[in-house]
């Protein structure tokens, strides 16, 4: 896939991770996602509240915009929400190739959206 319209060397989109506990945002997904399992977890241990799974978006701007988030989404024209995954189980180590194919295809319209 060509590499979307780009100002300079950042990409014009990003993934935005969140639960009800927390959030991340960048451009690499399955550590957005480590980091997202790592930040829910151990607040769990210590106050019995503990998020299980995490929404994923894809967010057309650049990784350094900012913008408001609220209810755990973030809240900018043409976001498009991914999918739900679980992490309760096991390392996030690399995304299932479902996952791959569902974030390219969102990729691809996005490029599409922004010539």
């Amino acid at each position: 896939m060509a590499n979307p319209k780009t100002e300079g060397t950042e990409p014009s989109y990003h993934f935005f991770v969140s639960s009800a506990l927390h959030w991340h945002a960048g451009a690499d997904l399955t550590k957005l996602l480590q980091d997202q399992k790592k930040a829910d977890f151990p607040r769990g241990q210590s106050t019995g509240l503990r998020a299980k799974a995490c929404n994923v978006f894809l967010v057309p701007l650049p990784p350094s915009a900012d913008y408001e988030i609220n209810f755990y989404r973030p809240m900018v024209p043409g976001t498009l929400w991914l999918f739900s995954l679980r992490h309760d189980g096991g390392d996030v180590d690399e995304l299932p190739p479902w996952v791959e194919d569902a974030i390219e295809s969102e990729k691809e319209r996005i490029a599409e959206a922004t010539k």
